[in-house]
Parts: C-alpha cells; structure tokens; sequence
C-alpha cells in the first residue's frame, strides 16, 4: 500500500489531474529550482496546481540504512518549496514497500491512477522504483502510454560545475559556504531554538545564542563564521561558532553572537544565514587571550557587514 501526507498551501485544493515535480529536493538548490519553475510554467499552460511529489526521508535512510547529512532537513524544505510558490507537497513515505515498488507499477499506481497527473517534470538524473531501475527515458514513455505531460530539465552549471546536493555537501564539509551559497542561490541556514547554555560567552562580554538544530541537519566545518541571524523579522550581523568549544573543553555547539543586540533570545526560534568561515577553531591560553581573538573577530565582522549589499539575502 502506498502512503502519503499532503501539506498543501492554498484552500480548497484538488491534486488530482496536477502538474508534479519529481524528486527528493535535499537542498532545493538551483538545479531544483529550475524544476520546479518549469512545473509551475507547465500548470500554468494546463490551469492545473503545481504541486511536488516527494518523500517523508531521504531515501538512502530505507536504502542504506542511514541517509546523508541533510542539507534541508523536511520542515526547512517544506518552507523553501512554499516560498518558491508550489501549491502543496505530497510526501511519499519511502518505506521498504516503497523501495521494492518496480518502475511501471510507480508509473501506474502512483502518477497515473493515484494522482492522476497531467504532467511530471523532473531533473535528467531522476530515479524511480525498485533498485532505481525508472530512468527520465522511462518516464517519458510512461508518460505517453498513461497520457500525461513529461519534461526533463536538463543540468544547472553555475561557474562550469554542474550544481547538485552531493556537491553542496561537499562544499560546506569544507566551510566554503560563499560556494555553496551560490550553488544553492541563497546563504547555506542554521534554524532552530535558542536553549541555555553554560553562560560562558556573557561573562567574557560576547553573549551567545546556543541553537539546537534537526537531528540530521548538515554542519559545516569547525569554525568561526560570518553570519546574519533572522529574528523575527529583523536581520542582525552576528558572528557564529560552530565546534567544540576548545579552550573550555567542553562539547560541542552552535554559538551564536547578535552583533550590538540586547534581548533576552531563549525560546525564540533563531535562522542564521552563513556569510563566510573567518577562521579555524584554536585553543587559547586564557580566557583573556580568547577575549581579545574575540575582539579582533568582531571588528573584521563590523567592516565586512559595512560593505554587505543592502538586500543581504539576494545573492547577486
């Protein structure tokens, strides 16, 4: 039996006879966003919803076991599909049934008799079905037999590399989050709730946030980062920690310092946007001396924020 949860985003919605994007969206990087404009252009066309057909997991979590560092873990996702202005999301439960369903029975069962789909548009290395044996070459045959719309969106290059989450991950396991910003076309973001902590950057005069994130969510490399910490809706220049806190050897964290804030933030639901990695974690000598690394972090911090493009967000 197949399984789904609907989120849908506008009243009175009927997915049936819809136009769908196909795919798992870790990310939702450019390469994805280019299809789901073309699903968008093609229910436009039809006077149809557009709407992505996705999954609850990742799939290699059923697969193998484990799935790989989410870039966008599902309410992150979720949220980013919205704004990219989709009318719902239909999360397929990717369950062991799921995994062994062979390609023309998803073709049937799923796309055609399930939801009725007048057309499906999915990015050229799309994969379906038992052992991912359902190619876009497949879909589009299926398409034909089944009578609905089908297009390949074919790869997204940005700077002559071809833009995909594997790469994205690989980008930010190395703290180039300038890089991975542009694949994905916007900062990479830490989302979460502020939770207490040990209260040991307030007495060195730098209080912190301690952000708890997803389980699952993906952390760049150790480091101090440059960032803009969303807060309701103001952005505030911050400097952001991530990794063992060293020179009190204690576990590790995300830190977060609001640049020139007073408030109390515990409870409040903090995104912060990567800029770019400033420097390595160190061990210091005393709290004095990280004191003073602190200072010297903060006014590179201030000198970059007084040249940030003024719409921050939009990546140019």
């Amino acid at each position: 039996m197949i399984r789904w949860e609907t989120v849908a985003w506008q009243e009175a919605l009927d997915l049936r006879g819809a136009v769908f994007a196909l795919g798992t969206f870790d990310g939702v990087h450019r390469g994805h966003q280019a299809i789901l404009a073309r699903a968008r252009e093609m229910a436009q066309r039809k006077g149809r919803p557009a709407a992505v057909l996705t999954f609850d997991r990742h799939p290699q979590a059923t697969l193998r076991g484990k799935a790989p560092p989410e870039i966008t873990p599902l309410p992150e996702k979720l949220a980013i599909l919205r704004a990219q202005g989709m009318a719902a999301a239909i999360l397929l439960q990717f369950d062991a049934e799921l995994a062994s369903l062979p390609a023309p029975d998803f073709e049937r069962e799923v796309l055609h008799e399930l939801f009725c789909a007048s057309g499906v548009v999915a990015g050229y290395n799309f994969t379906y079905g038992r052992r991912g044996e359902g190619r876009a070459s497949s879909l589009v045959k299926a398409g034909g037999k089944y009578g609905f719309d089908v297009e390949v969106v074919a790869p997204v290059e940005v700077n002559g590399v071809v833009v995909s989450s594997t790469l994205i991950r690989q980008e930010l396991a190395q703290g180039r989050v300038e890089l991975a910003a542009t694949l994905l076309g916007r900062y990479y973001a830490l989302r979460g709730p502020v939770v207490p902590g040990d209260g040991r950057g307030r007495s060195l005069g730098f209080p912190t946030a301690n952000l708890a994130l997803p389980e699952g969510k993906l952390l760049p490399e150790e480091g101090v980062y440059l960032g803009l910490a969303g807060l309701d809706r103001d952005l505030w220049p911050a400097l952001v920690s991530l990794g063992p806190r060293l020179t009190f050897q204690a576990g590790p964290a995300v830190e977060v310092h609001l640049i020139d804030f007073r408030g109390n933030l515990y409870g409040k639901e903090l995104t912060v946007h990567l800029v770019r990695r400033l420097r390595a974690l160190f061990r210091f000598p005393s709290a004095e001396a990280l004191r003073a690394r602190m200072e010297e972090d903060l006014a590179e911090a201030r000198e970059l924020f007084s040249r940030l493009h003024p719409n921050a967000l939009m990546l140019e």
